[in-house]
C-alpha cells in the first residue's frame, strides 16, 4: 500500500471517477445549453421569420400588391 492509499482519496475506491464522470456530465450539458441559448436568441432563421411577418403584415394592410408580395416571399426564402 502507497503511502497516500488510493491517491489520497478517503472516500473508497472509484468514488473519484464517479464524481469525474459526473463533472463531464455537467460540463457537455452547459456547453449544450449555452449553445441553444445563443442559437435560440438571435440568428438567420429569426431574421427571415421576421422579415416574413413584416411582409406578412403589409400584404395584409394592402400595402403591397400579390405579385410583390409573392416575390419579396420568394427572395426571403433564398
Amino acid at each position: 500500500m502507497h503511502w497516500f492509499g488510493n491517491y489520497g482519496s478517503m472516500m473508497g475506491p472509484g468514488f473519484g471517477g464517479v464524481f469525474m464522470v459526473i463533472f463531464w456530465i455537467l460540463i457537455v450539458f452547459l456547453i449544450v445549453y449555452v449553445a441553444g441559448r445563443l442559437f435560440r436568441q438571435g440568428g438567420i432563421g429569426e431574421e427571415r421569420n421576421k422579415a416574413a411577418d413584416i411582409l406578412n403584415e403589409r400584404y395584409a394592410r394592402g400595402e403591397i400588391s400579390r405579385e410583390e408580395y409573392e416575390r419579396i416571399k420568394e427572395d426571403l426564402r433564398r
